[in-house]
């Protein structure tokens, strides 16, 4: 039966979901291959080729063998597995589901691509607290919109599920996790799912939802944890080569959507085509703080000619209608912290009475009578009560 046009797009997307999902899990162990002459392929456990063959898939690194191989090894689900790709997993929905299974391995550090950082071309000392080392020298417009291609990314509906840190009452999201390479799975003693609006709620302002601290002012490039001066709920993407040449404004937009929600729930999301950058709102904070950690380095689209997303957090917005709504949620953010205070201690107070302790609000005459007990007047106390002492002669 033909679909419409609404169930084309849906079945569309559930697809793209998927793709990238499988993707995610199987490019660590059939790249690692390409990327290391000596790394043998050893994602299989049933059969062994011989050195020609060995070597020859280790060179090409995109055969049929090795992505069933690979995909053996991390456990993917074939199409009729019965996951639901449409499945957001920062719902309500998604978070049970990530709490009815186990936790998978991200990242083979022995099979998969060896993971590259900023840092591995840089020299000297480490500057820990300008976050840079010791021979750069600053800065420069080329170094803001330029990042490192990630190898690993994070597929939520196969990775998500209960590690040790659900277990020690964690509330710190796996950094790993996030970028996709988390070589603990279960044993990981941080958690491996998503943030909810319930994480957010709870979530302090001095540190974002991995457990790092936030610092008094933004970094120069915009990186980095932010400030826990402002709420940043706003990412900046620079895409430039990270789309197909032919794609126009309208697909770089629904790429963008689509790519990014996987995280968490978007209010809004601005695309520059011309100028090849973008913005992206979320409605809660965490998520933010999580999808710029997943979506750095990737790409908007399947090539290896792709450059990677640099992903930092964008300026506040000058534009006055902005400046209002902001304002308008700072509002209503003290309004709910007032309510959620007052709920909390009304349920204090119905736990006591239930358990039979006396309510300390009860008992508030019985303090302000005892605090007036204490004067300040002298006219109030007996001057016999210093009749044993001897006075103190003054010095000369």
């Amino acid at each position: 039966d033909a679909l419409d046009g609404d169930d084309a797009l849906d079945l569309d997307r559930r697809r793209a979901v998927r793709d990238r999902a499988r993707e995610a899990a199987t490019k660590t162990a059939i790249h690692g291959a390409a990327f290391d002459g000596d790394a043998r392929a050893r994602a299989t456990t049933t059969t062994r080729r011989d050195d020609d063959d060995d070597a020859r898939g280790t060179a090409d690194g995109d055969g049929d063998d090795d992505a069933t191989e690979a995909r053996a090894a991390f456990e993917l689900p074939d199409a009729d597995a019965g996951v639901d790709f449409s499945m957001k997993m920062w719902t309500k929905e998604g978070e049970r589901v990530s709490r009815s299974r186990k936790a998978r391995v991200q990242y083979d550090p022995e099979t998969g691509p060896r993971i590259r950082h900023r840092s591995d071309a840089a020299k000297g000392d480490f500057n820990v607290w300008w976050g840079k080392h010791a021979t750069s020298s600053g800065t420069t417009a080329r170094d803001f919109n330029s990042a490192v291609k990630a190898v690993t990314r994070c597929a939520p509906i196969l990775d998500a599920g209960v590690t040790k840190g659900d277990g020690a009452g964690t509330t710190a999201v796996c950094y790993h996790f996030a970028r996709g390479c988390c070589t603990s799975g279960e044993a990981c003693e941080y958690l491996h799912r998503l943030p909810t609006a319930f994480d957010d709620a709870k979530n302090h302002m001095m540190f974002d939802i991995f457990g790092r601290p936030k610092h008094h002012t933004e970094r120069d490039d915009n990186g980095g944890t932010g400030s826990y001066m402002r709420v940043g709920r706003t990412l900046y993407m620079f895409f430039g080569g990270a789309v197909d040449p032919k794609w126009g404004a309208k697909k770089v937009y629904d790429e963008v959507m689509a790519q990014f929600s996987e995280f968490g729930p978007i209010e809004d999301v601005t695309v520059k085509f011309e100028r090849r950058f973008a913005f992206v709102r979320y409605k809660f904070r965490a998520s933010a703080e999580f999808a710029k950690e997943a979506m750095a380095g990737q790409t908007l689209w399947t090539s290896d000619d792709a450059e990677p997303l640099n992903v930092r957090w964008a300026n506040d917005d000058p534009n006055p209608i902005a400046i209002v709504r902001v304002a308008n949620e700072n509002d209503e953010k003290v309004r709910d912290m007032f309510l959620r205070s007052e709920k909390a201690q009304a349920l204090m107070r119905e736990a006591k009475r239930e358990l039979g302790i006396d309510d300390d609000d009860g008992d508030a005459a019985a303090k302000k009578a005892k605090v007036s007990e204490i004067s300040f007047d002298p006219a109030d106390y007996d001057d016999d009560e210093d009749d044993g002492e001897e006075p103190k002669p003054h010095e000369t």
